[in-house]
């Protein structure tokens, strides 16, 4: 699924391309803040298959970036982690999707890290550089 976001106008008849079977149309109230691509968007409409550059210029439309799995770069990075001596302590690293915030658990402790708004790599760099390792 390919979900485009139109920040200029709500996404009305002829306001969109039709070159692609559309699944779904919405349209918010007011403009709202999408924190995955940074803009206030009057709505979004999503496509099975990806529209052309030429199309989403034509229509100024915003493609949603790739979906990162937090979760999972946690798990992964936590185990990255846990092989260098300096992270030998770190028990766990658990994201919170509610809160947009990791939990990180040490022998020793637990430290907090907001990565709200962050994108993987983001994340990643926040992580790390709060554990100071």
């Amino acid at each position: 699924m390919y979900k485009y976001y139109s920040a200029m106008q709500p996404i009305v008849p002829g306001g969109y391309p039709k070159t692609e079977p559309v699944r779904k149309v919405i349209n918010f109230d007011a403009k709202q803040l999408i924190l995955s691509i940074g803009e206030r968007v009057w709505g979004y409409i999503e496509y099975e298959h990806p529209l052309t550059a030429e199309d989403v210029a034509k229509y100024e439309l915003i493609l949603e970036p790739p979906y990162e799995d937090k979760a999972q770069i946690c798990r992964l990075l936590c185990k990255a982690i846990q092989s260098t001596r300096a992270g030998a302590e770190l028990l766990t690293l658990e994201y919170d999707a509610e809160h947009d915030f990791v939990s990180a658990y040490f022998r020793s402790g637990y430290r907090a890290i907001n990565v709200a708004g962050d994108s993987g790599m983001a994340m990643i760099r926040d992580i790390v550089n709060r554990l100071e390792i």
